[in-house]
C-alpha cells in the first residue's frame, strides 16, 4: 500500500507465486488554496469559541472556590420575573427583546425567539 497526499494505491501479490493479483489506485481531487483558507477559518473559530469557553469556565471555578460568585439555578418564576420586565423595558423604548435560549421558552414571556 502507497499513501500518497491525492492518491493511494494498493497491490495484492500471491506471497508463493509472486505473482501480482491486483493492483490499483484510488485519486482524490487535490484541495485548493481557497478550500484550505476556508476550513482554516472554521477551525480558527472553533479553537477561539473552546478557548473563550475554558476562560470563563476557569474563571466561574476560581470565583466558587474564593466564594466570591454565588452561583444559584433560575427558577421558572426568576425567568418570568426577568422575561415580563425586560420586555416593558423593551416596549417602552420601542425595542424588543430577542432569546436563543434553548432550555427555557422565554416566549411566553414577551421574548422573540432569536436564531
Amino acid at each position: 500500500m502507497d499513501l500518497g497526499i491525492t492518491s493511494v494505491g494498493y497491490g495484492l501479490v500471491d506471497s508463493e507465486s509472486g505473482n501480482i493479483i491486483k493492483a490499483g489506485v484510488r485519486l482524490f481531487d487535490e484541495g485548493t488554496a481557497s478550500e484550505n483558507e476556508k476550513r482554516r477559518g472554521f477551525r480558527g473559530s472553533r479553537r477561539l469559541k473552546r478557548r473563550k469557553s475554558f476562560r470563563i469556565q476557569r474563571l466561574q471555578h476560581l470565583l466558587k472556590e474564593e466564594k466570591i460568585l454565588k452561583y444559584k439555578e433560575f427558577s421558572e418564576e426568576d425567568y418570568k420575573m426577568i422575561g415580563i420586565n425586560f420586555s416593558k423595558i423593551a416596549s417602552k423604548n420601542n425595542m424588543s427583546v430577542q432569546t436563543c435560549f434553548e432550555d427555557n421558552n422565554l416566549v411566553k414571556y414577551g421574548f422573540i425567539k432569536g436564531e
